[in-house]
C-alpha cells in the first residue's frame, strides 16, 4: 500500500514517518529507510536516539546508490569489477580520442578533458533517464530532427561515443550507473522488500532509475511511505508536485494521503517570512527585527570571514556548540584557504567539508612531473617540478647547486643523460682554471645530476618505446615510485602529521596513495592494451585526478561544518552562515551547456525521453 506524505519544508513529514516507523517496528515488521546519501549518517542517529541502539536489528538505512550492492548480499552478484567516476572519464576520453575523425561536431575538442568530464555528466544523466545509445540513434533516424542540421551533427557524435563506450562492458566488469537499471530488472526474481515497510524521505525528485525501483518496492512491500515537498509558491514545485502524481500512477492510482500544515521549523516570524516569499517577486517588507536574521557587508573577503568568525564565537560564548554551526559558500575554492587560515587564528574547531586539488599534492606532482621530465626531454621547467616535489634523494644544498647549475648554462636534453660529466665552470665565464668553490659546485651538480637521471633513465628508456602500451607504461611508473621509495616516503609524512595532532592530514595522506593505485588499476583493466603516449596518459591520469577529492573523519565532534551550498545540507543547523551572497556568486549563474543551447534541448525534450538539462549538463 502506497501512503504519500505531503506538506511543506519542516512541515512535519519526517515526524510523520517516523511515528509511522515506530508503529511498524512495534508489529515485528521489518523497516528499510531510504534517504538521500548526505542524511544517512544523521537519519541513522536519529533512529538510535528515538528507538534504541538495537534499532538495527529490524531497520535498515540505505539510499538509492546502495541498494544494489546491499541486495546482492543477499541474492549474489558482488563478484564484479566496476568502474568510478576516473575509469569512466578516461575511457571515454581514450574513446573520443580514436573515434575522432568519424565525428562531425566535436572533433576539435575530442581530445581535452573538459570534453571527457562534460561526456561523462551527459551519459550519466541518459543513464538516469534510462536513455540508451539505441534512443539516440532512433532520435536520428525518426526524421523528426531533419531540418535540425547541427542537433543531428551533435546526436551523432555523442551516440556514436555513447555506443563505443557502452560496448566496454559486459560480463566481467560494470558501470555502476546501470546498477539501478540492471536491479530494477532483477527485483522481479528477488525479493527483497516482501512483507517490509518502506519509507523514503528527503528527495525533492526521481530519476527514472528511481521510479523503476519505487514501482518494485510498492509492488512488494506491505507498505512504502513516501513523503513530498510543496511550498507556498505552487508553481516552484511543479515538479515536486509532478514526482508525486507519477508515483501514484506507479501504484495503480491507490494512495493513502497524509497532508501536513505549515512549516513548524522556527518560531521566528522573520524566517517564516522568507520561506513564504522567497520565489515572489512582489512582497510587503516585514517591519519587523527578531535577530533570526543578519545581513552583514564587508570590503573583501577576508574581512567577510573574520565577520563570520566573530558571529560563531558570540554564539559559541552565549552557549552554542560548534558543531550546530555550519558555514555555506557557492565557491568553496575561494573560500576555503580563507575560512581555515581566520577560523584557525581564531581557534574555531572546522571541519572543511570541501574538495582539494589532488594534482598539486607532492606525491602526484612528483608522478606528473617525471612524465613531464621525459616528454619535455628534461627541460629545465620539468626538472624543477621533479625536484621541488620533494620526492628525490636529493639534499637542499644538492637541490639548490644542480638547479643553479642547470639555469646558468641552459641545459637539458642530451647534456642530462649522454653519461658525460658536466665540465662547464659553475661560476660562468671567465678566464683561468675552475676555482676551488667553482670545483666543489661542480662536484657536487654530477653528483646530484646522476641521483636523478640514473632512475629516470630506466623510465624513458620505457616511456620513448614505439607502440606503447598503457599497461606498460603504468608498470615502468610504477616501478619508479617505488625505485625512489614514494610509499615509503608518504608514510613517513603521514606519521609526522599524526605525531603533530594533524589528524586529518594523515589520513588525506594515506588517501592519496590509495587513489593513485585505484588510478593504475582502473586504466590498466579499462584500456591496458591500447597504445599511448606519455603526453596522453599525462592528460588522463590529471583528468582522472579531477574526479576524485579527499575526505576525513572530522577530528573532532565539536566542529563547524565548511561546505559546498549545494552539497551540504544544514536542516538541523542552529546557526548557518551564508559566505558570498552576492550576484553572480550566490547563487551560481549557470554555465553554458557544452552539448545542447536552450532552444535546442526543448526540440528534444519528449520524444525519446532525451531530458537534456540546459543550464546544467
Amino acid at each position: 500500500m502506497l501512503h504519500r506524505i505531503i506538506g511543506a519544508s519542516g512541515s512535519g513529514k519526517t515526524e510523520y514517518i517516523l511515528e509511522c516507523l515506530g508503529k511498524a517496528l512495534k508489529k515485528g515488521i521489518n523497516c528499510v529507510v531510504i534517504v538521500p546519501e548526505q542524511q544517512s549518517v544523521a537519519y541513522e542517529a536519529e533512529l538510535c536516539k528515538r528507538f534504541g541502539d538495537r534499532i538495527n536489528m529490524l531497520c535498515e538505512v540505505l539510499n538509492f546508490e546502495r541498494l544494489p550492492n546491499r541486495i546482492a548480499r543477499d541474492f549474489g552478484g558482488l563478484a564484479v569489477n566496476n568502474i568510478d567516476k576516473g575509469g569512466a572519464c578516461a575511457l571515454l576520453s581514450i574513446i573520443a580520442e580514436e573515434v575522432k575523425d568519424d565525428l562531425l561536431e566535436y572533433k576539435a575538442v575530442a581530445g581535452e578533458p573538459d570534453f571527457a568530464l562534460s561526456m561523462f555528466a551527459f551519459i550519466s544523466r541518459m543513464k538516469m533517464a534510462m536513455v540508451t545509445p539505441a534512443v539516440l540513434k532512433d532520435a536520428l533516424s525518426s526524421g523528426t530532427l531533419e531540418d535540425e542540421t547541427r542537433i543531428r551533427a551533435k546526436l551523432h557524435d555523442i551516440a556514436l561515443i555513447y555506443s563505443e563506450y557502452d560496448k566496454v562492458f559486459g560480463e566481467e566488469l560494470y558501470d555502476p550507473r546501470d546498477a539501478l537499471t540492471r536491479l530494477s530488472d532483477e527485483l522481479i526474481d528477488k525479493p527483497f522488500f516482501k512483507n517490509t515497510a518502506v519509507f523514503i524521505d528527503n528527495y525533492y525528485t526521481f530519476t527514472e532509475q528511481e521510479y523503476a525501483i519505487i514501482k518494485e518496492i510498492i509492488a512488494q512491500s506491505k507498505d512504502t511511505y513516501i513523503s513530498f515537498t510543496v511550498g507556498y509558491n505552487r508553481s516552484f514545485f511543479d515538479e515536486n508536485k509532478s514526482a508525486s502524481e507519477r508515483v501514484l500512477s506507479l501504484a495503480k492510482g491507490v494512495s493513502e494521503d497524509y497532508l501536513t500544515s505549515e512549516s513548524k521549523r522556527s518560531n521566528f516570524e522573520s524566517l517564516k517570512y522568507i520561506e513564504r516569499n522567497l520565489w515572489k517577486n512582489n512582497v510587503e517588507p516585514l517591519n519587523v527585527n527578531d535577530g533570526a536574521v543578519r545581513l552583514i557587508t564587508a570590503k573583501n573577503r577576508f574581512e567577510e570571514v573574520e565577520a563570520a568568525a566573530s558571529e560563531i564565537c558570540e554564539f559559541v560564548r552565549s552557549g552554542g556548540r560548534y558543531r550546530d554551526i555550519t558555514v555555506l559558500t557557492g565557491n568553496t575554492e575561494a573560500y576555503s584557504s580563507i575560512v581555515d587560515s581566520v577560523f584557525s587564528r581564531a581557534e574555531i574547531s572546522v571541519y572543511m567539508s570541501a574538495k582539494e586539488d589532488i594534482v598539486s599534492k607532492p606525491l602526484f606532482a612528483f608522478l606528473l612531473s617525471s612524465i613531464s621530465v621525459i616528454t619535455e626531454d628534461f627541460s629545465l621547467r620539468s626538472i624543477k617540478r621533479y625536484i621541488k616535489s620533494g620526492y628525490t634523494d636529493l639534499t637542499i644544498d644538492e637541490s639548490d647547486v644542480l638547479l643553479s647549475y642547470a639555469q646558468s648554462w641552459k641545459l637539458r636534453g642530451k647534456s642530462w643523460y649522454n653519461g658525460e660529466e658536466w665540465t662547464l665552470d659553475p661560476e660562468g665565464y671567465r678566464e683561468g682554471d675552475l676555482t676551488k668553490r667553482g670545483a666543489e659546485m661542480l662536484e657536487i651538480a654530477n653528483r646530484a645530476r646522476d641521483k636523478i637521471v640514473t632512475p629516470l633513465s630506466a623510465l624513458r628508456d620505457t616511456l620513448t618505446q614505439n607502440d606503447l602500451t598503457v599497461s606498460i607504461a603504468l608498470k615502468a611508473l610504477y616501478t619508479h615510485l617505488m625505485s625512489m621509495e614514494a610509499d615509503e616516503r608518504l608514510r613517513l609524512s603521514a606519521e609526522r602529521a599524526l605525531k603533530n595532532g594533524e589528524r586529518e592530514r594523515s589520513e588525506r595522506e594515506i588517501q592519496l596513495w590509495k587513489i593513485l593505485i585505484n588510478i593504475f588499476d582502473q586504466l590498466d583493466s579499462i584500456c591496458g592494451d591500447r597504445v599511448i603516449t606519455p603526453k596522453r596518459l599525462s592528460l588522463i591520469i590529471r583528468l582522472m585526478c579531477d574526479c576524485y577529492s579527499l575526505g576525513a573523519i572530522p577530528a573532532s565532534l565539536d566542529a563547524v561544518t565548511f561546505g559546498d551550498a549545494s552539497l551540504v545540507r544544514a536542516g538541523d543547523s542552529k546557526m548557518v552562515v551564508v559566505l558570498g551572497v552576492c550576484d553572480g556568486e550566490f547563487p551560481k549563474l549557470t554555465q553554458n551547456n557544452l552539448f545542447f543551447d536552450r532552444d535546442e534541448a526543448v526540440k528534444m525534450v519528449d520524444p525519446w525521453r532525451i531530458t537534456c538539462q540546459a543550464d546544467g549538463v
